[in-house]
């Protein structure tokens, strides 16, 4: 679980222009935990990457075919399904990116 006072404490020292390495060891002589530290530092990589508007619609529509898959396929096969459509998708993007 995310502490959201950590979260906004590193926000927040990101704003004064602090770097994460000098965020990071702050935050441990502060005491935090540094399990808790990484768990901040992943929920505001998520948040920001989230920002991005082909990012967002993209997760968006994974949650979506998650939840619609989820009694037609066991786990494993719903992966291996995403897979399957990211590798299809990564090769689409690489020959429109080499043409």
């Amino acid at each position: 679980m995310v502490d959201n006072g950590l979260v906004q404490n590193i926000t927040e020292r990101f704003k004064q222009g602090q770097n994460s390495s000098q965020i990071k060891e702050a935050l441990r002589e502060e005491g935090y935990a540094e399990a808790d530290i990484d768990t901040a530092f992943r929920h505001i990589r998520h948040t920001a990457f989230q920002q991005i508007p082909i990012v967002a619609a993209f997760s968006h529509w994974l949650e979506g075919m998650d939840s619609k898959t989820s009694n037609l396929f066991h786990k494993v096969d719903r992966y291996l399904l995403c897979s399957r459509l990211c590798y299809r998708i990564a090769r689409c993007l690489w020959s429109l990116y080499h043409s």
